[in-house]
């Protein structure tokens, strides 16, 4: 992190590295034949973590080239913006249209949906703690109010803003069923 301050023209071209490296690993890939999601878990380009003005110089450009690459391939890039991505809505909006799911932890899901909707497909933003300490009909309301909002007009995938390790298996299956009952477009 000190970098950015320190050496911001070495850390440049590590990114420039990094990113040169992981585009060859792509090109080495098979082509995608059929839908081929590739899980991508980001924990540090979020607003808690950078400013607006680092991420647009030291993050997101090198992301959306692995992004397209992955794209370019066949692939589903299925990423997972993990923390509070709402200022960066606006460059998630470069995505390649149609081709990626965007998961998400902490975000304005109807920010989400106004900006990225009809773009890409979004999914996430249920919290993990009302799985793990709601009761069922908690559950319920959150799952309504997150197809409401973000399901509009399609193009959101129910899901756990993170890792479902500790919720409780009754409040799992009610968002299950409530998924597949109330969520039908």
């Amino acid at each position: 992190m000190l970098d950015m301050y320190r050496k911001p023209e070495k850390l440049l071209r590590a990114c420039e590295m990094l990113c040169r490296i992981q585009l060859e690993r792509i090109a080495a890939l098979p082509d995608a034949k059929e839908f081929t999601p590739s899980f991508m878990a980001l924990h540090r380009g979020s607003h808690g973590f950078m400013s607006l003005k680092q991420f647009r110089i030291y993050y997101w450009p090198y992301l959306l080239k692995v992004i397209n690459a992955l794209v370019d391939k066949g692939y589903t890039p299925d990423v997972f913006f993990e923390g509070d991505y709402n200022s960066r809505l606006e460059h998630l909006a470069e995505m390649p249209h149609g081709k990626v799911i965007a998961r998400f932890d902490q975000i304005d899901m109807a920010r989400a949906k106004e900006v990225l909707g009809g773009k890409i497909c979004i999914s996430g933003n249920m919290p993990v703690s009302l799985l793990q300490f709601g009761t069922p009909d908690d559950v319920k309301k959150k799952c309504k109010e997150l197809i409401d909002v973000a399901g509009k007009d399609g193009g959101y995938i129910m899901g756990p803003a993170s890792t479902l390790d500790e919720v409780t298996p009754e409040n799992l299956k009610t968002m299950i069923d409530f998924t597949k009952e109330y969520g039908r477009y």
